[in-house]
C-alpha cells in the first residue's frame, strides 16, 4: 500500500477525509424517521406498533423515562411532561396519549428545560410532546 504525505495509508487516508468532511459525531438518528437523538417523529413512533406513547418510548428511548437528578427535598426528580407547550403531568400520563395523535416528542435536559420553562420543568428533564392539529 502506498503511504501519503500525512503518514496514512490509502484506506486510512480516505477514512480520515470522509470523517473530516462529514463529521464524526453521531446524532443518534435512524434515518428520516428521527431528525436527531433528542427528537422522535410520529412516523418513528407509529413504526413501533405500540398502543400508546409510553409503550413506544419504552421501546425506542427507555432512558427518557427515567429520572436523571439525585433526590432532593425541594424539587422533583421525575421527568416532567408537557404537551403542546403546556404542563401535562408525569411520565405515567404518557399511557393516555395514542401514538397516532403525536407529531413528535422531544427530550430536554433539566438545564435546557429550566431555561425554557422555568421551575415547572423539574430537575429530571422534560418530555415535550407535540400533537397533530
Amino acid at each position: 500500500m502506498r503511504t501519503t504525505r500525512t503518514g496514512l495509508t490509502g484506506g486510512a487516508a480516505v477514512l480520515a477525509i470522509l470523517l473530516a468532511a462529514g463529521g464524526c459525531a453521531s446524532s443518534g438518528s435512524t434515518g428520516s424517521a428521527s431528525s436527531s437523538g433528542n427528537v422522535i417523529t410520529g412516523e418513528a413512533l407509529m413504526a413501533t406498533h405500540q398502543n400508546n406513547l409510553y409503550q413506544a418510548l419504552q421501546s425506542l428511548r427507555p432512558q427518557w423515562l427515567r429520572s436523571r437528578a439525585s433526590a432532593s427535598l425541594t424539587s422533583s426528580t421525575e421527568v416532567a411532561l408537557f404537551v403542546n407547550e403546556a404542563p401535562y403531568g408525569t411520565v405515567s400520563d404518557l399511557s393516555s396519549i395514542p401514538i397516532d395523535a403525536v407529531r413528535d416528542v422531544r427530550f430536554m435536559s433539566a438545564s435546557e428545560a429550566g431555561s425554557r420553562y422555568g421551575t415547572s420543568a423539574g430537575a429530571g428533564g422534560l418530555l415535550l410532546v407535540r400533537l397533530k392539529s
